[in-house]
């Protein structure tokens, strides 16, 4: 996928996402989470509580989306993780060993998913937030969120 492809697609698909009401404090707690990772108790609590509540309140596309993750896809402690549009932005962040590997993941219609690109407009890896324990692997190795 080319950048210019990548681009105008995420824009399309974060205008899905325009009416959501989200508050800058939220805002501010879940970039700083999706940014920094965790850090600190209470923060973390604050900012995992800000996605949970918009997970509840967004609706998903209307077709199915394919993303990519590099690393672990239930990650301990993190019940929310971020997958990218691009294949090779995630390469980027791709480390050796045993969760090396580029995942694709299946993002099925109607599945809640917060586009990074309506908290943070100059988001450039094309970045979701995804509940990990949606993330469901089939028998043939591939996973699906649903």
């Amino acid at each position: 996928m080319q950048k210019s492809n990548t681009d105008d697609y995420y824009r399309d698909i974060c205008k899905n996402f325009m009416n959501v009401d989200i508050s800058e404090n939220d805002k501010d707690f879940i970039s700083t989470i999706m940014t920094h990772g965790l850090v600190s108790g209470t923060q973390d609590d604050r900012s995992i509580l800000a996605i949970q509540e918009l997970m509840q309140r967004i609706s998903g596309l209307p077709y199915d989306i394919n993303l990519y993750r590099s690393g672990k896809m239930h990650p301990e402690r993190r019940p929310y993780i971020s997958a990218s549009l691009s294949p090779e932005i995630c390469g980027r962040y791709q480390k050796r060993g045993k969760h090396s590997h580029i995942h694709k993941i299946t993002i099925k219609a109607g599945t809640p998913i917060i586009p990074l690109g309506i908290i943070n407009p100059y988001n450039m890896e094309y970045e979701f937030i995804l509940d990990a324990s949606r993330i469901h692997r089939t028998l043939f190795g591939k996973f699906i969120y649903y």
